[in-house]
């Protein structure tokens, strides 16, 4: 009797996570992804590798980013235009002083205010293959940011579990609108506002083409 032909083994997609965690906006991100976010996926067969607090460094970023097997680069933290910064004020991606080779072929999302107004087309410019942000100030009421960061953490879940960009866009958008009409009929006017303004910043492939290709995909 012929022996079953052996399936090759696939490497697990690597995930560069990188969390500032240096004032108290960015612990309560950290705190969020650490507990909700990493333990999912994980448990989808993806590698992590970590960067926070101190550890989340221009240097150490860029090491880690260029390294083979890295598909995805997720992070939270303090954003401008052309920056996303790191701990204590560092710039960990900036227009003109990151290499293509860090995110070349790479799916990238930053929680983050503003990053996707210059930052996010640049990397797509730059190889990136599709890119998630937002391109005003992040709000939300203190107290309340657990909605946000729910909303944006689909993004990372969706990803893992091999969506395409296109419909990473559609699920998390979905979230967004769910808890804005929650929120309304619960007569949270000013929660629900500073959320759909929120929305409204959201950038990924879908709203514009300059975030990279709808129909990437993490997982092949």
């Amino acid at each position: 009797m012929p022996k079953p032909k052996l399936q090759p083994q696939q490497t697990p997609k690597s995930i560069l996570a990188i969390d500032a965690r240096s004032d108290a906006d960015t612990e309560t991100a950290f705190a969020y992804r650490e507990k909700h976010v990493y333990p999912y996926l994980q448990e989808q067969n993806l590698e992590i590798t970590k960067l926070q607090r101190s550890e989340a460094s221009r240097a150490n970023v860029a090491d880690e980013a260029k390294r083979n097997g890295v598909r995805f680069i997720t992070g939270s933290g303090h954003g401008t235009e052309t920056t996303l910064i790191g701990h204590s004020g560092e710039a960990i991606f900036e227009i003109g002083k990151y290499n293509r080779d860090e995110v070349e072929n790479r799916i990238v999302h930053f929680m983050s205010c503003l990053s996707g107004g210059e930052l996010g087309p640049d990397m797509v410019k730059q190889g990136a293959l599709a890119f998630f942000g937002y391109s005003d100030e992040l709000a939300i009421p203190e107290g309340q940011e657990k909605i946000l960061f729910e909303c944006d953490s689909e993004i990372d879940r969706a990803l893992a579990e091999g969506l395409a960009v296109a419909d990473v866009h559609e699920r998390a958008v979905s979230l967004f609108e769910a808890y804005i009409d929650r929120l309304t009929s619960l007569a949270d006017d000013d929660t629900a506002k500073y959320l759909t303004a929120d929305l409204q910043c959201f950038c990924t492939p879908v709203t514009d083409s300059r975030f990279g290709d709808a129909a990437a995909r993490l997982k092949a």
